[in-house]
């Protein structure tokens, strides 16, 4: 039997993994051989590997004094950008990032077909 991938037509999102002849419904498309959703995505009927975002922090620990900053850049428009609760989607391609208080600060960026991206900056007293 045949290993097959199942994708949504509309996104090229993949959305399982199978081995025979399945016929999908809907908006869900089918190819030959298997693909990890997480490296790839379907384009134009073929497996294509998915885009990184070139996101990345100026510093991954900087003084909790409300002054110091790490400067977070290459965020694609239309990235959303979750932090602290919040999801923002971003118009901006940097963000400047200050804290007041120690801890451990996370940013995590994602807009399909990009690999997801965590951006962690550690604010130390």
């Amino acid at each position: 039997m045949d290993k097959t991938t199942f994708y949504d037509t509309n996104t090229g999102q993949i959305v399982g993994n199978g081995i025979g002849s399945i016929i999908a419904a809907g908006s869900s498309g089918i190819i030959e051989g298997y693909y990890d959703a997480a490296t790839f995505y379907i384009s134009d009927g073929k497996a294509v590997e998915r885009p990184v975002m070139p996101i990345v922090a100026s510093a991954s620990s900087i003084k909790a004094d409300g002054k110091a900053e790490s400067i977070i850049s290459g965020i694609p428009v239309g990235v959303t950008c979750d932090h602290e609760g919040t999801s923002t989607v971003m118009t901006d391609t940097s963000i400047d990032f200050t804290a007041e208080h120690p801890g451990t600060y996370t940013f995590s960026f994602s807009k399909f077909p990009y690999v997801p991206v965590t951006i962690t900056i550690e604010a130390t007293s």
